[in-house]
């Protein structure tokens, strides 16, 4: 069983009345009802586990029903009534999340820094490197080719894209996976929100960063947070939904009231972003097929890693909650923005890659790291993934428009939508493969609590 993981936070932990189920008991009850509620109202979808079966058997089903979604002919309406779903099953201390955001907040005067390094030296190493980076990830299996074809046009456009008049708002600046430090090299104005103040050199960015004199908690105040948007979007804004917290519902929590917040600023938005983990249902894009390693051939025949395309990378140790927030959250609800007549903003909604980051502190992910690579799988470094999925996020914003169902086809997996099995069991073989050859982490596995 993959165990359960520590995370660092990029939002506080609210106390435990903040965030509570309206009408269900539970994540694992809430999911199962809104569940139960698109196969009655669309059918043709497979029927959802009983809510007393939902958490042993969602991992099995929820791919079945995503790849039964795909084809749907009600496929965004689908999507569009699981995103309202979502954000309304919450409440915050009390009320409706979206009450909640929508209550009157009163902003605060931002403090400015400007950027004293050079934009064009900031940037050369990393569109320099990135074409190469993309080649290799796509000839290794690593990636799709919308990747490939993304980071060609960024080689080509971005050095010549002038970023200093563009204001992005990032929902959790401080997270190891924001693009933020990469958007200031870019030259952009970037507008911080997170519970930590911003510590950054002004000699490593060229852009301007803006900030409240003190940290921002999305869950304790979403009116605040709105207003502060309100009072930097003097224009049309880019908005980052980075913002992550594990455990007491806060995955379901922050996403629903980032989602909320997107709809009550749909008039002060050039764009949305989120970023999508390979530890959910996906269908699974163009990408080069590889021979399998020796490891893969001796697992058993049969336990394919997809069903009709779609990959079956749910981990259901990661709980009900990161669950829903990854799929209901992020990908149902970017695709019903993206049908939304109301939000014009562009989306860009991609995967990436497993990513060494602190936020994992189990010896397990430690060991099936090791082991990563006898599956054909690559680990990367949380700057990489931060990068290259901000390089992406570039091209979604500035680049050839692109269609609904498109969102998805950029995709940095790092080899585990190849997988021939489900990638909860990839993890425990590569876990098994990673302590033979770093028997030093069985000692911590033993003392791990």
């Amino acid at each position: 069983m993959v165990p359960k993981t520590r995370y660092q936070r990029s939002m506080p932990r609210p106390t435990s009345g903040d965030i509570g189920f309206i009408s269900d008991a539970s994540a694992s009850h809430a999911f199962s009802r809104i569940a139960s509620e698109l196969t009655s109202k669309f059918g043709d979808l497979p029927q959802a586990p009983k809510p007393q079966q939902f958490r042993n058997q969602y991992a099995e089903w929820l791919p079945r029903f995503e790849a039964a979604r795909l084809k749907h002919p009600a496929r965004a309406a689908i999507a569009t009534c699981g995103a309202e779903l979502f954000v309304d099953a919450l409440s915050l201390r009390g009320v409706s999340v979206r009450e909640a955001c929508a209550q009157t907040g009163h902003g605060v005067s931002l403090d400015c820094q400007h950027g004293t390094g050079d934009r064009d030296g900031l940037l050369g190493a990393t569109v320099g490197n990135a074409l190469g980076n993309a080649q290799e990830m796509w000839e290794r299996g690593q990636c799709s080719g919308g990747v490939l074809n993304a980071v060609r046009w960024l080689s080509d456009n971005l050095p010549s894209l002038d970023l200093s008049d563009q204001r992005f708002v990032i929902l959790g600046a401080g997270a190891e996976l924001a693009p933020t430090k990469l958007l200031l090299e870019a030259g952009a104005q970037v507008l911080w929100l997170d519970v930590r103040t911003p510590r950054l050199d002004p000699n490593g960015y060229a852009g301007r960063l803006w900030f409240p004199p003190s940290g921002t908690d999305l869950l304790a105040e979403p009116g605040r947070v709105r207003a502060i948007i309100e009072g930097f979007a003097r224009s049309p804004v880019h908005l980052g939904l980075f913002a992550y917290a594990p455990g007491r519902l806060r995955e379901w929590g922050l996403c629903a009231t980032m989602n909320a917040l997107t709809a009550t600023l749909a008039e002060r938005l050039a764009s949305v972003t989120v970023l999508l983990s390979p530890a959910s249902p996906s269908l699974v894009a163009p990408m080069r097929t590889q021979a399998p390693t020796w490891t893969q051939r001796l697992l058993p025949k049969g336990s394919g890693g997809r069903i009709e395309n779609v990959s079956r990378s749910v981990v259901p140790a990661q709980g009900v909650s990161y669950q829903a927030a990854q799929y209901l959250g992020k990908r149902l609800t970017s695709e019903a923005w993206a049908h939304d007549p109301r939000l014009t903003a562009r989306i860009s909604c991609n995967v990436a890659g497993i990513s060494r980051t602190r936020s994992i502190d189990h010896p397990v992910f430690a060991a099936a790291f090791a082991g990563a690579h006898h599956l054909g799988v690559r680990i990367f470094d949380s700057d990489f993934t931060a990068r290259s999925n901000g390089l992406l996020m570039l091209h979604d914003l500035f680049g050839p428009e692109r269609g609904a169902n498109d969102l998805y086809t950029q995709q940095v997996h790092g080899g585990t939508f190849g997988l021939p099995v489900p990638l909860e069991r990839a993890i425990t073989v590569a876990a098994a493969l990673g302590l033979g050859r770093n028997p030093h982490l069985l000692g911590r596995l033993l003392r791990k609590p």
